[in-house]
């Protein structure tokens, strides 16, 4: 189908959805096939039957099973919190097993033919107002084969009132990083955005979860930090304190306690004179910099490889 954002012709997917009973179905065209455009869709079939099953049946799909298996499947993480956050029970189909689903896999040749052949659709909301209008109209208004009654009325009458309610917002999909790097600074990047992580997960690999709203942090499966979502390229966050370094650290424009440092060497006071010394001042009006402690000046002693080539003077 012809996709007008880009002007290219695009492969068209459908999702299928028909509750088992009354055999009434949903259809939602898709140019993805992401965990995003599945929850998507089954959002949109829960609020066009306006009600909700207690359990799926899904295909192994890539965007729902991470690992099919007949006993122990590995959802997708994003999908798992979809269905956790719903009160679905997900019971996956076996791989190349069509017999598992067979109510779903009888339609898909029926709504290729009835509702797909033939048509022209001049965008992707034209398609999906077409799939729910014939799925509301023809689909659902036919004598089923199999049961011989309409899908709809049987739906109405026996199905509806056993099913749970449909929800009233959509699902925001998160996305999941299973190994994202604690980088020496303390922070972690996601969608282009840096986040702080304490500190003894240093150079550790952590797992991330990212939606609209907030950042989650987990090492393994304990949460050990939440952020406020950021946009792309936003600021740091305040530096992490390290734990049993209080003394070392100076603070932004305090002095330091002479006891400290007694005992650690000759003073600066006494290297006075002692080697020449260079000044360097900081500019607190220079653009982009932010001064962490107030003007003041530096005295540096430096190495003899630092000095220009003119600047080393030989004693006579």
């Amino acid at each position: 189908m012809l996709d007008p954002e880009t002007g290219r012709k695009r492969r068209l997917w459908v999702l299928v959805v028909t509750l088992s009973f009354s055999r009434l179905q949903f259809v939602w065209p898709t140019f993805r096939q992401t965990t995003e455009a599945v929850c998507e869709g089954l959002d949109r079939a829960w609020q066009f039957f306006g009600a909700m099953p207690a359990s799926i049946i899904p295909d192994n799909t890539k965007a729902m099973i991470r690992r099919p298996d007949a006993l122990d499947a590995r959802l997708v993480d994003a999908f798992l919190d979809y269905v956790q956050a719903r009160g679905l029970f997900v019971d996956p189909a076996r791989v190349r097993s069509p017999k598992d689903k067979p109510r779903v896999e009888n339609q898909v040749p029926y709504v290729r033919e009835s509702w797909f052949d033939g048509e022209t659709f001049t965008s992707l909301d034209d398609a999906r107002a077409s799939a729910e209008r014939w799925s509301r109209e023809v689909a659902g208004a036919r004598v089923h084969g199999t049961t011989r009654q309409v899908p709809a009325e049987l739906f109405e009458a026996v199905e509806k009132p056993t099913m749970k309610p449909a929800p009233d917002a959509p699902f925001d999909v998160p996305d999941w990083i299973d190994k994202a790097k604690v980088h020496p600074d303390h922070h972690i990047q996601v969608a282009h955005a840096l986040y702080s992580v304490p500190t003894r997960y240093l150079r550790r690999h952590v797992r991330v979860r990212a939606d609209r709203s907030t950042v989650k942090i987990y090492f393994g499966t304990e949460l050990i930090k939440v952020h406020p979502r950021k946009p792309p390229g936003g600021p740091l966050h305040r530096r992490p304190r390290l734990p049993g370094r209080e003394g070392s650290l100076r603070a932004p424009g305090r002095r330091r306690d002479p006891s400290q440092g007694a005992g650690q060497g000759p003073s600066r006071r006494s290297l006075r004179g002692a080697a020449p010394r260079w000044t360097a001042a900081v500019d607190e009006d220079a653009p982009g910099l932010r001064p962490a402690r107030p003007l003041r000046q530096v005295h540096a002693r430096p190495r003899r490889g630092d000095l220009p080539e003119r600047a080393r003077i030989r004693p006579r």
